[in-house]
């Protein structure tokens, strides 16, 4: 499988009705504008539903025997509120299938693009932004947006310092947890206990505090510092 880099986030502003402070699902204009632009395009809009209403609506879609999720949100916490589309592998029952989530095959690269074409030709929809994940909007407000799903391999290398922490710091931390990274620390510590058991004390110590040091305090505060980052540029 070939390796893909692709932006797999997107949001913009829509003359769509937005939801009021009465409305639990949003986004139901949206969800059938998507469903019909992507059955015109050639991908199989299955079903629209509304199972999921503490975060949107989803559209179901297929392609090539792939299925996918598209879930529509609206966030209202900058100026201009935002409509958001987070499209996924699923498997047939609509839930993210993670073998294929890291791993982007052409089906989801041609799902991207005819969601892009169905903004971008569409008189409704306008300053259209897409980027690699979903992050809080905060992360956005200070992230170079890309003009489509098609990302340059080496659009990283722009991002801001504190960005590139964040993904160093995540992607530590999901190595210090991993299946391989455990077990090596189970049998080391197992070792050091025959010997002296105050070592293996030590190790998993050690070992619990980077996982937690990487995977929680420093990105929280990364976090903290993004959020007031973004507050400046807004202000």
């Amino acid at each position: 499988m070939r390796t893909i880099s692709l932006n797999t986030f997107v949001d913009f502003v829509a003359d769509f009705p937005e939801p009021g402070a009465s409305d639990d699902l949003p986004g139901k204009e949206v969800a059938e504008f998507l469903a019909s632009g992507l059955q015109c395009r050639g991908i199989e809009a299955i079903r629209i539903a509304d199972e999921r209403p503490d975060i949107g609506r989803y559209v179901y879609c297929s392609f090539r025997d792939q299925h996918f999720a598209i879930c529509v949100t609206f966030d209202n916490r900058e100026r201009d509120g935002r409509w958001q589309l987070l499209p996924y592998p699923a498997d047939d029952r609509g839930r993210i299938d993670r073998r294929k989530r890291r791993n982007h095959s052409e089906a989801f690269e041609t799902l991207l693009l005819a969601i892009h074409e169905t903004l971008r030709q569409s008189p409704q929809v306008r300053e259209v932004r897409w980027f690699p994940h979903f992050r809080e909007p905060h992360y956005l407000a200070i992230q170079r947006p890309g003009d489509g799903p098609i990302r340059d391999p080496r659009a990283e290398q722009h991002w801001p310092f504190v960005l590139r922490l964040d993904r160093f710091l995540n992607d530590v931390s999901r190595l210090l947890v991993s299946p391989l990274v455990c077990l090596l620390v189970f049998v080391a510590a197992t070792a050091l206990a025959a010997i002296d058991f105050s070592w293996a004390l030590v190790l998993v110590a050690v070992w619990l505090t980077a996982a937690a040091l990487s995977g929680i305090v420093l990105r929280a505060l990364v976090s903290l510092y993004v959020a007031h980052a973004a507050r400046q540029r807004n202000s």
